[in-house]
């Protein structure tokens, strides 16, 4: 457990020692992508001022930098959910993206996913453009797009 805000902050610089490369993104969602490409977004970090889960997910999915779109197994999800954890015991912070994993898995656990749903992750850049559908859908949530018809 890390009960400190310096406690969650080392961790963070410790997971980020692991990822030269690594760079914040300005934004970042996590949801569950539908078989039709509608997501439902579970947690959305716009601006990014969770940096600890954003890491994580970076580890978790292999990403490092820019606008990207990754997707992840239950079992992933069960393992971002375990590196995050010990933050819950510190107060100095809501843990909206811990919460939100940890009901997310308590509802996939209830009722798993069916053919062509996913776990969905996307990374935000600064100049975020892109055509991929799963982060045209996160640009529109957060308003720096339209919402595709």
């Amino acid at each position: 457990m890390w009960p400190s805000k310096a406690e969650v902050l080392a961790a963070k610089d410790a997971y980020e020692l692991t990822m030269p490369t690594w760079e914040q993104p300005t934004s970042y969602a996590l949801g569950v992508e539908q078989p039709d490409g509608t997501i439902d977004w579970r947690v959305i970090n716009h601006p990014n001022t969770h940096e600890l889960p954003a890491v994580v997910l970076g580890l978790i999915t292999g990403h490092r930098a820019g606008t990207a779109t990754r997707y992840i197994t239950p079992a992933q999800l069960d393992h971002a959910i375990a590196m995050l954890e010990p933050a819950g015991a510190c107060d100095t912070w809501d843990h909206p993206n811990l919460w939100g994993w940890q009901k997310l898995k308590a509802s996939l656990d209830a009722e798993p996913l069916t053919d062509g749903q996913q776990i969905v992750i996307v990374f935000l850049a600064t100049d975020a453009q892109s055509s991929d559908r799963p982060q045209q859908e996160l640009l529109a949530a957060i308003g720096l797009r339209p919402q595709q018809g």
